[in-house]
């Protein structure tokens, strides 16, 4: 990365103050604690160690939040924010903008019965099946296996390697002679504009409906999506969380690395779910949830209170 003037990089935020030096320049983005004097570095308005780790920097252009003013910092250029990493993020994304190539590797198959927009790439041993239709912008990296289905991917897309979309449910049912048949899946899936599915994420197809991914949100790596689920807008779903058939998550939510959610469960907007939850029930908007079965961040402080209390006096009954 060529040097770049201090002046230059705050073209990228909005509602910034700065203290100390505005004559700095920078030519790499590092870690706080790895630093080095042309580094710009952030330090993230949840620390506890703000001003150490302002003091004990090599870099010089910091950007903080506003509870720096109260320190005596010296000889830096200090960028006064309300979100730090979020204008770090902004800055970052200017100075390493991504160079999108657009086109198919010979390599990928794609069915003449798909749509797939010009201005699209499709990666090497991608397979695009049958009726799946990719608009404007979508990037799909490589061995991805799209099915025989109708498969719905919007504008600006990002699917990574090794994604499966569009295979039937895990959805049996038992005949008369107690064997298992297939219940019918013939839905499709919809992927809104915006979603990102990161390495090795599954999503089944619906049933009889579809399965939806509503637009702008984010799903980590090796996660499973099954079928009829309807994924809200804005969400994030950390690595391997687990959707059951039917799961209704609202917009604007979080879910924890490695939680699972039985089938039909119904989560509301702005909701927390914390790592690892067992999710069995319907919660209403703006949950924050953990715990196995999850429960209320406010319930499961209880219950592990009166366990450990509970525990103690066994303890002190052993002891006699």
């Amino acid at each position: 990365m060529k040097k770049v003037e201090l002046i230059d990089i705050l073209k990228n935020i909005e509602d910034y103050e700065i203290i100390g030096n505005k004559n700095y320049f920078i030519s790499e983005l590092l870690p706080v604690d790895q630093a080095k004097s042309t580094s710009l570095v952030f330090i993230d308005r949840s620390s506890h160690e703000k001003e150490k780790l302002i003091l004990s920097t090599k870099a010089q252009v910091i950007i903080c939040d506003h509870e720096v003013k109260k320190y005596n910092v010296k000889n830096k250029s200090i960028i006064i924010v309300k979100d730090p990493k979020l204008a770090f993020a902004k800055i970052g994304n200017s100075l390493f903008p991504k160079k999108e190539k657009w086109g198919k590797h010979p390599s990928a198959i794609i069915h003449p019965e798909s749509t797939i927009h010009p201005k699209t790439y499709i990666g090497p041993f991608c397979y695009i099946g049958n009726g799946c239709e990719i608009n404007e912008g979508s990037i799909l990296y490589g061995n991805i296996h799209i099915y025989d289905t109708m498969v719905s991917i919007g504008k600006n897309v990002i699917i990574h390697a090794g994604c499966v979309i569009g295979g039937d449910g895990f959805g049996f049912i038992k005949d008369e002679r107690g064997e298992l048949i297939n219940f019918p899946h013939i839905g499709g899936v919809v992927i809104e504009d915006n979603v990102e599915l990161q390495v090795m994420t599954h999503v089944d197809r619906g049933a009889l409906g579809n399965t939806i991914i509503k637009s702008g949100t984010k799903i980590d790596n090796c996660c499973h999506i099954a079928h009829n689920n309807i994924i809200g807008k804005n969400s994030m779903i950390a690595a391997h969380s687990m959707f059951s058939g039917s799961v209704k998550l609202g917009d604007n939510s979080f879910v924890g690395p490695s939680s699972s959610f039985r089938d039909k469960v119904k989560i509301g907007d702005n909701s927390f779910i914390g790592i690892g939850s067992l999710v069995v029930s319907n919660f209403a908007n703006n949950s924050n949830l953990m715990g196995n079965p999850a429960t209320t961040i406010q319930e499961f402080k209880k219950m592990r209170k009166s366990i450990k209390k509970q525990m103690n006096g066994n303890e002190k009954i052993k002891d006699r």
